[in-house]
């Protein structure tokens, strides 16, 4: 275990102050990603503030520039080392507070009694001078928690200073998955997988299903399918798996910078770089045209036999993106004709449309009311299957803005395939959170929430269209009755005149 004492700390901070944070920063994450990720992960699950992330990323820079002073680069942090000093450290202060509650008489203000944690510390002098740090802080314009930082700077401190670690606590972590965190929500994460079993089974020549399915069984059930880069592109790529399963926004850009380093025309670099390091939709714009470039030099002859099918292919999913990227920042900026021909390319490249690009250009059409487009698109027979709230509801709209015939048939088929749109449609509700993952259930009320959100304003704006949703929604849960009959809605009239027109 390494001493560093304060002096060291004092010099290290001259060093901080001295470089530009970006600089500093990128070589940090050459050297110690993981910790980045760690302190990302802490201030997701304990809802950190961006001042008190920053006073984390501030004490480790500290922490490692002494290392890097004096020449001792340290190895890179091991998350099962950073998540068992984090429960040493938690279980320190579940018996310090323990003790707090025998002696009730005894009054501590937060700081002496987080102060009394470093009392025993094996590196006394950094671990006192990084909670000062904390506790000094203007917690009232700074919003600093002594309380909530105190388990991740005891951990970094630890971490850097090279504290042995107990037994117990690596032990605690034995069957621990790969990530403790899910890492971003999108079907890049599912890529991985499938890239490194196209490689493992590249070039072999089996000669029947039992064959192929015995091989997968053997390399790849019950652990994940891993297979070394056979090239450049492949090497780049797996560079930027590790970026897409990364939290840290500067993780992720300098993952990028390394992969296009690596493979110049690798287009999930670009995509990735846009998302995270472009200051203005104009910036991104750039980013993403220069994905859809290196996309086509990649895929080079193959583009031509990829058209239609384009997603299909995961060499073409990256281009596929950058295309995508592009068309927002089109609609972002106000482009709307762009935006429009964008949309229709990604639809020609890829027609199954993996990427929800037809959902975007009905919502494009329906904020400026463009009825005739929505009838036209829709009604073109590409997608007759789909029975999405975007698809049916909207072509609902469309027929009856237009007084098409149909239009009342259009509105049973959308109620039926989900009731709840009506509710978000008429009114401000929101979606009950309870039970809510982050996914969308077709059919469900937060499908429904979603569709109100961009659909909202076409339908009120749209005369009599909130009425006659209104009109349809109730009258379909209405019990049935005969077209003589009185409307059961209570209005007097006849139902053929009222609720069953």
């Amino acid at each position: 275990m390494v001493k560093i004492t304060i002096e060291d700390l004092v010099v290290a901070g001259e060093v901080v102050g001295g470089r530009a944070f970006d600089d500093l920063l990128g070589r940090f994450v050459d050297e110690q990603a993981e910790i980045l990720e760690y302190i990302e992960e802490l201030c997701e699950d304990e809802d950190l503030s961006y001042v008190e992330e920053g006073l984390l990323v501030q004490i480790t820079l500290h922490m490692w520039q002494v290392f890097r002073i004096r020449g001792e680069i340290r190895a890179p942090a091991d998350r099962k080392t950073l998540l068992a000093l984090e429960s040493a450290c938690a279980e320190k202060l579940e018996m310090l507070e323990k003790l707090s509650r025998e002696r009730p008489q005894k009054e501590e203000i937060p700081g002496d009694y987080l102060m009394e944690i470093y009392r025993d510390h094996p590196q006394p002098e950094a671990a006192r001078s990084a909670m000062l740090l904390v506790l000094t802080a203007d917690k009232d314009k700074d919003q600093i928690s002594p309380a909530a930082v105190v388990l991740p700077v005891m951990t970094i401190v630890d971490y850097f200073s090279g504290v042995p670690l107990q037994e117990k606590h690596l032990l605690e972590l034995k069957d621990l998955n790969p990530r403790r965190w899910n890492g971003i929500a999108d079907f890049r994460l599912t890529e991985p997988s499938l890239d490194n079993t196209g490689r493992m089974t590249a070039g072999k020549d089996f000669t029947s299903l039992e064959e192929a399915n015995a091989f997968m069984r053997e390399h790849c059930c019950g652990k994940p399918a891993k297979a070394p880069p056979a090239n450049p592109r492949q090497a780049a790529q797996d560079i930027i798996y590790q970026a897409m399963d990364a939290h840290n926004p500067h993780v992720r850009a300098h993952l990028a910078r390394k992969a296009l380093a690596l493979f110049p025309d690798c287009a999930d670099a670009y995509n990735l770089l846009a998302e995270e390091d472009a200051e203005t939709d104009e910036k991104a714009l750039e980013l993403y045209r220069k994905g859809i470039e290196a996309g086509a030099r990649a895929l080079d002859s193959e583009i031509s036999a990829l058209q239609g099918r384009m997603w299909g292919d995961l060499k073409g999913r990256p281009y596929m993106r950058a295309r995508a990227g592009e068309a927002r920042a089109l609609r972002a900026m106000g482009r709307r004709e762009e935006t429009e021909r964008a949309y229709f390319e990604l639809l020609r490249l890829n027609k199954s449309d993996n990427q929800g690009i037809r959902y975007l250009l009905l919502s494009l059409y329906a904020e400026t009311m463009a009825f005739d487009k929505i009838h036209a698109f829709i009604n073109n027979g590409e997608y007759p299957e789909d029975c999405a709230a975007e698809w049916l509801y909207t072509k609902a709209l469309a027929a009856y803005a237009l007084n098409k015939p149909d239009a009342t048939s259009c509105l049973k088929a959308a109620l039926s395939i989900n009731k709840y749109v009506p509710d978000y449609l008429l009114s401000d509700k929101k979606p009950p959170l309870e039970g809510y993952d982050g996914s969308m259930r077709m059919g469900g009320e937060d499908e429904a929430y979603y569709y109100a959100m961009d659909f909202k304003k076409a339908w009120h704006g749209t005369p009599g269209a909130k009425v006659w949703l209104k009109t349809g929604r109730d009258s379909l849960s209405l019990p049935k009755v005969g077209r003589n009959d009185p409307c059961p809605c209570g209005s007097g009239k006849k139902f053929k005149k009222c609720c069953g027109r």
